[in-house]
């Protein structure tokens, strides 16, 4: 079978020439375009490939996220057509399918403040299964987590600048992630103290920081 690139509704999706035999004629080995139909335009062929890739997307996403049931739904509607949606089933059913899914995943529910007990062992580790999270303060109001790969510490050894504000037009290499409650000075001190803990040979020159 001869598979094709074709670009319907600004998206390009990958079809066999037998599926829209009726929108061009190519030649015997498929190198030329012969003629093209515009009276025959199997559209409905298109947006049930459409739905297709929305439900794996739907999938994906629930199984591997964990993001609201409407922030999957929303991000998978990204670029659908509005044929596609019009064939999709209501709402409710795809909402119920995600929570069934749900059902089935092993992730931790989101924690909705500071005070949750610690971080499920499944998410201080990499694909890869190395450590990421290098410290967690604890429960509280001022807690501060801070991930990073091991591997990261030779970088902190050699590089003398450190940026930690919103990249404008400079690209940045992210080497430690922290998450923090605030942006007070004694914030960033205790960041860059246990930062200091975690790579004793982490000697930079300046640090600048955006308040």
């Amino acid at each position: 079978m001869t598979l094709i690139l074709l670009k319907i509704n600004k998206t390009f999706h990958l079809v066999s020439i037998q599926a829209i035999h009726n929108i061009v004629h190519t030649n015997c080995i498929n190198t030329a375009l012969l003629y093209e139909n515009d009276n025959h335009y199997h559209n409905g062929n298109a947006v049930s490939i459409e739905i297709r890739i929305f439900e794996e997307k739907v999938r994906d996403r629930a199984t591997n996220s964990n993001e609201t049931t409407q922030t999957v739904i929303d991000n998978c509607l990204t670029n659908l057509s509005d044929h596609a949606v019009a064939r999709l089933p209501g709402f409710k059913h795809i909402k119920r399918n995600i929570q069934k899914q749900r059902g089935q995943n092993n992730l931790p529910k989101i924690p909705h403040d500071k005070t949750f007990d610690r971080i499920p062992d499944q998410l201080t580790t990499t694909k890869r299964n190395t450590a990421f999270l290098q410290y967690d303060s604890g429960p509280g109001n001022d807690r501060i987590i801070i991930f990073h790969h091991l591997n990261n510490y030779n970088f902190l050894k050699i590089v003398n600048n450190y940026y930690l504000m919103e990249p404008l037009r400079n690209a940045v290499l992210p080497v430690i992630f922290a998450l923090l409650p605030n942006k007070t000075e004694q914030t960033y001190r205790r960041l860059i103290d246990k930062a200091s803990e975690l790579c004793p040979l982490w000697n930079p020159k300046y640090i600048m920081m955006d308040y």
